[in-house]
């Protein structure tokens, strides 16, 4: 799924074809999300350079965006066995997300889906933020994050040994976009 592919979201209006598989309708980090959108307000003559300014696809486009973004919330809240397995796999593009996007509450909404190993729970299970600072100590006002290609070697590493000795809890980012 190169940055390059093309969009899955086709645009309708009253059941016809506008364009299909658009890039317009979602944001790029979003090229996972295939389906349609039909939407009543888009006139039929609509030319593809008034398609490209109109406010009308820029609502639509921040719409769609956050019911995407809703939709993965609930998901992760409601089937959380179910995003683990989601986040697997398409992790990598809400990480780029967070980093693309300069809309501050869109970042503040991708920001409840990432999910992180901490030193306080076992290898392999993930927690999101949220999860994180509730499970801080009440001396611990800051976020820790450890950047290392392996837990074992997040475990070994001297910059974690000060962090062990406090018991402070600590993110580890294995991935060099994290």
């Amino acid at each position: 799924m190169s940055r390059d592919a093309e969009t899955g979201i086709s645009l309708y209006t009253r059941k016809i074809l506008i364009q299909s598989k658009t890039d317009l309708m979602l944001p790029k980090w979003l090229r996972f999300v295939r389906g349609v959108a039909d939407s009543e307000d888009i006139p039929l003559n609509l030319s593809r350079e008034l398609l490209q300014n109109s406010n009308l696809i820029r609502r639509l486009r921040n719409v769609l965006t956050a019911r995407v973004l809703k939709f993965l919330f609930d998901k992760s809240q409601k089937d959380p066995e179910g995003y683990e397995k989601f986040y697997k796999d398409y992790g990598l593009f809400l990480k780029e997300g967070i980093v693309t996007t300069q809309d501050q509450p869109e970042k503040e909404d991708i920001a409840k889906l990432l999910r992180f190993e901490t030193n306080k729970v076992e290898d392999g299970v993930r927690i999101g933020i949220d999860e994180y600072i509730k499970g801080l100590k009440e001396n611990q006002k800051d976020i820790y994050y450890l950047a290392a290609p392996s837990r074992a070697l997040a475990l070994s590493s001297p910059y974690f040994e000060s962090l062990k000795k406090e018991d402070y809890s600590v993110l580890f980012c294995y991935e060099p976009y994290d």
